[in-house]
């Protein structure tokens, strides 16, 4: 397919000047740049998620083709290239893309969203519901955390399965304060009432 032409029918041409520029579209590479911080964890042959906000439902799966040796001084991230078929020919040279490229996968671990936990003077806590007295009563968790990714991280531990937990207003409780929970059809909605 012709991207571009730099002379019109009748035009002369100079030797070496270019004439036309032609772009298969086919197959595109995507070109981005990883944080130095997981130098260790990307390597050729990984997954990656393409997405283009003028796409906003669709993502595209391609596989990291090139991880570069090197760190960019100025931005502190090495490059990676990706390549991503493009049979509809939808994608467009030049376009920006967000990449997320899959370093590990996790399994059996638990996962929550990061803002239910709060940072806290000596690391970070999360609320879940308990009782005293047969009250529902606010109890903070010291939590480590693992991963993230998007907005949800893995706890570590601190957090058990089938914990409540406190995933609106957990900033307006204190450990023990009494709750009343308000909806039962969404976990972890409570009020604190005191």
């Amino acid at each position: 397919m012709f991207d571009d032409n730099f002379l019109e029918l009748g035009e002369m041409a100079v030797p070496g000047a270019p004439v036309v520029r032609v772009v298969s579209t086919d197959r595109v590479k995507i070109i981005a740049g990883v944080p130095e911080r997981y130098a260790r964890s990307v390597q050729r042959g990984d997954s990656a998620l393409v997405t283009f906000d003028i796409f906003p439902d669709r993502e595209f799966t391609g596989r990291v083709n090139f991880v570069g040796a090197s760190v960019d001084q100025s931005s502190r991230t090495f490059p990676i290239e990706i390549l991503l078929n493009n049979p509809e020919g939808i994608m467009k040279p030049a376009m920006v893309a967000n990449v997320r490229v899959q370093r590990e996968r996790l399994s059996n671990v638990l996962v929550v969203p990061q803002h239910v936990v709060l940072r806290s003077a000596d690391g970070y806590k999360a609320f879940v519901v308990a009782s005293a007295d047969d009250q529902p009563v606010a109890q903070a968790r010291s939590v480590v955390l693992g991963p993230s990714s998007g907005n949800d991280v893995v706890i570590e531990s601190g957090l058990e399965v089938g914990d409540l937990l406190i995933t609106v207003g957990q900033q307006l409780v204190d450990d023990g304060s009494r709750l009343r929970i308000v909806n039962r059809d969404e976990p972890g909605v409570v009020e604190g009432t005191d």
